[in-house]
This record gives C-alpha cells, structure tokens and sequence, in this order.
C-alpha cells in the first residue's frame, strides 16, 4: 500500500478526499507492481551502496544525507525528472537551436517538460515536424545507474497559437 505521504500530497494537488486518493494509488501500485517492486528496490540498492545516482544523459545526484524513507523518496524521483528535463534542454532544445537561428525560431521558455519558442510564420510547419521528430529521439539507458539495453521514445505534442499563449491548438 501506499505511505501516507502519496495520497495525503494527491488529495491536495486534486482535491479528492483522502480515502480516495489512498484507493486510487493502492489500485495503481497493483497494477504496476514493478514500480515499486522492481524501480524502487533498484534505487534503494544504488543509493545505498554507491550514495549516488547517474541518469541516462549522464547527470549525477549524489545523497549525503541519512538513510531515511525521505531520502529514498527523493531518490525515486532523480532518474525520471532528470531524464525528462535533460531529454527537453539537451536534445530536442539543442537539436532546434542548431537547426534555426533565432530570426527563424527563437526559444522563449524552457520548463522541465516543456519548451517554447517564438517561430516565424513561413517556417511554422516545418518546424513543428522538426519539433515532434527530435522529441521522438530515443533516450538510451546503458549508462545510467540502472542501466538497460533499451532506448526509450517518450511521447510528446506540438501546439501553435498565431495570437498568444492561452490559445495554443
């Protein structure tokens, strides 16, 4: 079953009674049980044994502190969060900034899992087809602490607004 800490952290991100987010995510965690039996039983052993983590594009986190459930939670996390975001800065970022310069498509805000950019009108179409094939480039995990052979492609969309923020399609 879940901590505590899980449903009591849904319950305020989505305003559902407690009872309820603690169905929910024993019902996920049934469903999953690699997560925690697999995943989390991994991260443990690598924190413990080494004190750090290395994600696939090669970021370390190193743990000082002491062991503790708290420690380990943060852990969990580390590989996720900073494949996603370095994935966003130092592929599909890179990859558009190499492409075009800035008349062309200028980037205007990076956000973890998220990116902007300001694109001229001409280039709309091809740039947004440069944007869902280098989101699509597969992230390969032979080098991260719980290296696999395996090359993961993580899904992404593409929206554009002629007028502002609010009214991306």
């Amino acid at each position: 079953f879940p901590s505590h800490d899980s449903p009591r952290m849904l319950s305020i991100f989505t305003h559902l009674p407690f009872s309820e987010c603690f169905r929910l995510l024993s019902l996920f965690h049934a469903g999953n049980p690699n997560i925690r039996g697999v995943f989390h039983l991994l991260v443990r052993e690598a924190v413990k044994n080494q004190r750090y983590l290395i994600s696939p594009h090669g970021r370390r986190r190193d743990f000082f502190k002491r062991m503790s459930d708290s420690l380990f939670k943060q852990a969990y996390s580390v590989i996720p969060q900073a494949t996603v975001s370095d994935h966003n800065k130092f592929t599909i970022l890179r990859k558009l900034v190499e492409k075009y310069n800035e008349q062309e498509a200028a980037p205007i805000v990076e956000a973890h899992d998220s990116l902007m950019f300001e694109v001229r009108q001409d280039l709309r179409e091809s740039f947004m087809a440069d944007f869902a094939r280098f989101c699509e480039t597969p992230i390969n995990f032979k080098g991260c602490t719980l290296s696999r052979d395996y090359d993961l492609v993580i899904p992404g969309d593409v929206g554009w607004s002629a007028d502002n923020w609010k009214a991306v399609k």
